[in-house]
């Protein structure tokens, strides 16, 4: 991947789910794709009263590790890897689809 991508940054995502990105960069996320949460995940906010906003503040929501690239390098990254892309870079701000996560 390394070799074959000119990648910007990895990031391996946690606790405070996707609030660690804030320590790759200084831009925003706008993931208008995410992966689709694993059923732990709906288990969790259904027997907990959790709303959407709050389970992508505190968990990754399945999207475990990310790797941040410029676009032209996208679809290679997805052929080596078997990844998807799941957003893009914006100027401020961590979205996922319509939650606004800051």
């Amino acid at each position: 991947m390394l070799k074959a991508c000119e990648v910007h940054g990895f990031a391996h995502i946690t606790g405070s789910g996707l609030l660690k990105l804030r320590r790759v960069t200084k831009l925003g996320f706008d993931f208008y794709d995410p992966l689709e949460p694993q059923e732990i995940f709906k288990f969790l906010q259904k027997e907990g009263g959790v709303e959407d906003l709050e389970m992508y503040r505190t968990f990754n929501m399945g999207m475990g590790f990310l790797i941040i690239l410029p676009e032209k390098d996208a679809a290679k990254a997805v052929e080596i890897t078997g990844g998807k892309i799941v957003g893009k870079i914006v100027e401020s701000g961590i979205r996922v689809k319509d939650l606004v996560i800051e």
